[in-house]
């Protein structure tokens, strides 16, 4: 693994167990990526493009860009 633990909350109901589960599973199987930008200009909209370079089924959830 990756490190991190895993939280049970006995006390939660569960109306709110199954869905905060589905969350913490997503994000176990995934990974997220930072970076800092370089060579663009500081004010105005910056779209993100993310590209998988091997073959397989992925699915990536970004947002489509920022803005300063």
């Amino acid at each position: 693994g990756t490190g991190g633990d895993f939280l049970n909350f006995p006390i939660m109901s569960r109306s709110v167990q199954k869905p905060l589960g589905e969350v913490f599973d997503n994000v176990r199987a995934g990974y997220v990526l930072y970076y800092t930008p370089t060579g663009v200009t500081e004010r105005g909209w910056h779209p993100i493009t993310v590209t998988i370079g091997r073959p397989g089924k992925f699915e990536v959830r970004a947002r489509s860009g920022y803005s300063n």
